[in-house]
């Protein structure tokens, strides 16, 4: 919520938590669902997310009326969810974990490869603190990056060929027991090339298509007839999951809905807050499902899990069309023009 990303959340603190989780004995899938739906919602629910000002911008709403209509089913799918996660939690006993020894182990060895401190999380409370400043993402980035090469080379005796190397690559533990090894191998930008060619070649397509004219010509049939709020929605659901499907990018098919649907709400007199609500519900939270767009390319890669393998466990994505749907058709959270 406080940085608006969910990629940089995920490849981050996510790919911490995943190392956390297989040190307890939680399976992977699980772990990543439950870490899919955090950043999804922190993502969906934040004034700095991309989505949120694209979303708000395509419908021509502000994000502020964009954040108060989803606040009607976030907040309480956030709730639902946070329920089944604790359920959930219920069958994972403490002795499924790694043994004290163990975890005596790991931290002996973390303690003597390197400098233990507050002055560690330097880098990352840099880039969160610039991102609630509102600055750029690619200054909070960078400044973050540098935070880190600094930290690397002053505290832990790192080596700026060495850090080079660790960009590139990942960092890689050269001895250690398999479970340190699972915690730290991560990162660098090679393993990323197949997501960023994906991303790349989706995104290229989504625009061509776009830009033809073939998706406007055949989603406009679908608003033709399309009276009521009930009917909207649910049409606009429908044609947000085919636009990430087809375009393998969720930022083409929020701008595509948008454009579609704007005059058609206007029309029936729906506040376009409301199709701002449903794009950014049919496709943020949906399109990390999809193995070849560009969020479920990255999600799967970041966190080493497959995106069918965590789909039964991302609850909170899961459930909010349902929860949306269900509120819309007993009319509740609906916003009329001129009603805020």
């Amino acid at each position: 919520y406080a940085t608006g990303t969910s990629w940089g959340t995920a490849a981050t603190i996510g790919v911490a938590l995943m190392g956390i989780g297989k040190g307890v004995g939680i399976p992977d899938a699980v772990t990543a669902g439950t870490i899919i739906s955090g950043v999804y919602f922190g993502d969906k629910m934040s004034p700095l997310a991309s989505t949120t000002i694209l979303c708000s911008s395509s419908a021509g709403t502000s994000p502020e009326k964009h954040l108060q209509s989803m606040s009607f089913s976030g907040f309480l799918t956030f709730f639902i969810s946070a329920c089944l996660y604790f359920i959930l939690g219920l069958y994972f006993s403490s002795d499924t974990g790694i043994p004290v020894s163990d975890i005596s182990y790991i931290n002996n060895y973390l303690s003597a490869n390197f400098h233990i401190s507050i002055i560690s999380l330097l880098p990352i409370l840099t880039t969160l603190v610039l991102s609630i400043m509102k600055v750029s993402p690619f200054i909070s980035m960078t400044l973050g990056i540098v935070m880190g090469v600094i930290v690397a080379v002053v505290f832990q005796g790192a080596n700026i060929t060495g850090i080079f190397d660790i960009m590139s690559n990942g960092y890689r533990v050269a001895d250690g027991p398999g479970i340190i090894k699972i915690m730290l191998d991560q990162g660098g930008v090679q393993p990323m090339m197949w997501t960023f060619s994906l991303s790349f070649i989706g995104f290229s397509l989504g625009g061509v298509l776009d830009k033809v004219g073939y998706l406007n010509a055949v989603l406009s049939r679908a608003t033709a007839k399309a009276q009521g709020c009930r009917k909207l929605s649910l049409i606009t659901y429908v044609t947000g999951w085919l636009g990430c499907a087809v375009t393998s990018e969720v930022y083409v098919a929020q701008m595509l809905n948008g454009r579609i649907y704007k005059d058609v709400y206007e029309r029936e007199g729906i506040d376009n807050a409301m199709l701002s609500r449903y794009i950014e519900e049919s496709t943020t939270v949906f399109d990390m499902f999809l193995p070849w767009t560009t969020g479920g390319a990255f999600m799967a890669t970041v966190l080493g899990v497959a995106n069918l393998h965590y789909l039964p466990f991302s609850f909170f994505c899961l459930l909010t069309p349902v929860v949306s749907m269900v509120l819309t058709i007993f009319g509740i959270g609906i916003i009329r023009k001129r009603s805020i």
